[in-house]
């Protein structure tokens, strides 16, 4: 009776075992309701298309003398500006823009000293340096990443490569100053006398009028409607710059 009772225990616990198996074939395989619309809604999300857009750029651009003094012995600041237009594609985080812009990268008109060299010493004078309509025209292509602050504000940071072509010349007037003249001296580019300047300026050699973009930046994004952002930023793009963009997307 006891051997019994027990067959009929496995018995019946087989039973229960086969009732609470999921039935074979493609019904076992289906997910419940919500889990199918999560996954219906995350695969539109992850193949939602690009979008396009077109932008301004307006900026401050600078290239301090003590940058340049690096490679020279006395220069003159660049300070001035910059503008150019967009075109963005956006997809997800990313937004790859590729940019036309113009610059005028003029410096002050100043003494310019060649490193190493005496300003007061004959053979090592500097040149006044005069700069004839000094500009870029510079295109690039730029990946801009963003990160969500707010719905509203996003962090926005990238690089890109490109290529300038180099307008305008460079006129440069030999300057003799007086013996014991030290490069600090220099920043008066009246300090040497004038009248000691050669009458007869003479074109610089300007090594290529093509050069390379390096574009670097950092900043923050403004969604101010569904298609239009407001863009601030800092960076490096050749020289340093500070500016805005705004950009608007179809």
């Amino acid at each position: 009776m006891k051997y019994a009772c027990l067959a009929s225990l496995l018995v019946a616990s087989t039973a229960f075992g086969q009732e609470s198996q999921p039935a074979a074939g493609p019904a076992a395989k289906e997910l419940p309701k919500g889990k199918l619309q999560t996954q219906e809604i995350e695969g539109e999300a992850a193949e939602a298309p690009a979008t396009f857009g077109v932008g301004g750029r307006f900026r401050f651009i600078w290239m301090p003398s003590a940058v340049l003094n690096l490679f020279l012995g006395h220069s003159t600041t660049m300070k001035s500006f910059s503008g150019g237009g967009e075109v963005i594609r956006r997809k997800g985080n990313l937004d790859m823009v590729w940019g036309l812009e113009f610059a005028n990268i003029s410096p002050d008109d100043g003494l310019y000293l060649e490193k190493g060299k005496d300003p007061g010493q004959f053979g090592d004078y500097p040149d006044y340096i005069h700069f004839d309509g000094f500009a870029l025209i510079s295109l690039d292509w730029s990946f801009i990443w963003h990160s969500d602050i707010t719905s509203k504000i996003q962090f926005r940071y990238g690089a890109g490569i490109g290529v300038a072509f180099l307008l305008g010349n460079i006129q440069k007037f030999q300057q003799p100053c007086p013996q014991g003249t030290t490069a600090d001296q220099l920043d008066d580019p009246n300090f040497c006398p004038v009248a000691n300047r050669a009458t007869q300026p003479k074109d610089a050699d300007i090594p290529s009028r093509v050069w390379p973009v390096v574009n670097l930046l950092a900043g923050m994004r403004f969604q101010l409607v569904d298609q239009v952002a407001l863009s601030v930023e800092i960076g490096f793009r050749d020289v340093f710059f500070g500016g805005i963009g705004v950009g608007y997307f179809f």
